[in-house]
């Protein structure tokens, strides 16, 4: 998983040395992205042959299935286009298997290391929401003491059994948190030039009477604000802030449980770029009516 982090790290330089108009060192850096980006899946791909498995492979020595390592690939790394499929889908189903059967009871376990958390933000990039919020009540719930809103590092089963249990709180398993609770309200798909919003926004959220908010929140292409209220059947969605629309538009997923729009107003105008999943906004600041 650290390959990932590298690669994230060649890409934000290239991508500095392309805002700052070093066009030289743009060039430089993003020879070295792409080779290490190759050398990478190759080195992938054959792990995968050889140990015969159909999930990504945590490390290539030993094949291992860890989805917790994994998952960096998807955010923050942002590789989910480039990675091998099925494999990569495999690897998250086989991950939210093993999650059922603890969660129900199914599976004798000791303990584990909450960084699983962060799995939080894949299923959500995944679009796979309802998932994403299976996860989020688990892992809450496993919060010692429930007062301090907070994790160690490892979790036992048996919480009353003297044990080890790493840093109280951990910062790298909050922060975790953190970056996969970001995801459901925002997150940024550089493959797609996009601004991706409220891909997992709990149901009574968006149908509370009072509606709900988000203000200030930093991104990639400045800070955003949107507002959401429900009035009979449809949904007020106005989406401001200080930022400069990426050259995709911004997206909202998932919204209203993916249930598909009759009609969808944006700025008074009627739109045809939506779906069940998507709902495409290409102007900015926006006023939408998302009729259902």
């Amino acid at each position: 998983w650290d390959n990932f982090f590298i690669i994230k790290g060649l890409k934000d330089a290239a991508e500095i040395q392309k805002i700052i108009g070093n066009e030289e060192e743009y060039e430089r850096i993003s020879k070295i992205r792409d080779t290490f980006t190759t050398s990478l899946y190759q080195s992938i791909n054959l792990a995968m042959k050889v140990r015969g498995i159909d999930y990504i492979p945590g490390c290539v020595e030993l094949g291992d299935f860890d989805a917790t390592s994994t998952t960096v690939a998807l955010t923050p790394c942002n590789e989910l286009k480039n990675l091998p499929k099925p494999e990569v889908f495999n690897t998250f189903e086989k991950y939210y298997q093993f999650f059922l059967n603890r969660k129900n009871g199914n599976l004798d376990w000791i303990n584990y290391t909450p960084y699983e958390n962060r799995l939080i933000g894949s299923y959500i990039l995944l679009d796979q929401p309802d998932r994403a919020h299976e996860l989020i009540a688990f892992f809450l719930d496993d919060q010692r003491p429930p007062g301090w809103h907070h994790w160690a590092e490892i979790v036992w089963n048996d919480f009353r059994k003297p044990n080890f249990i790493g840093d109280m709180p951990h910062t790298w398993v909050g922060s975790d948190f953190i970056n996969s609770i970001r995801s459901m309200f925002v997150y940024e798909n550089e493959y797609d030039a996009s601004l991706v919003i409220a891909s997992a926004l709990y149901q009574e959220w968006i149908d509370d009477p009072d509606g709900m908010a988000v203000n200030n929140l930093p991104t990639y292409f400045g800070n955003l604000n949107y507002e959401i209220l429900k009035s009979g059947n449809s949904y007020h969605f106005d989406i401001t802030g200080d930022l400069k629309l990426p050259s995709n538009g911004i997206k909202i997923k998932n919204f209203n449980s993916k249930k598909m729009p009759k009609a969808v107003w944006i700025n008074g105008k009627n739109s045809t770029e939506f779906s069940a999943d998507e709902i495409s906004v290409r102007v900015f600041p926006a006023e939408l009516i998302i009729e259902y």
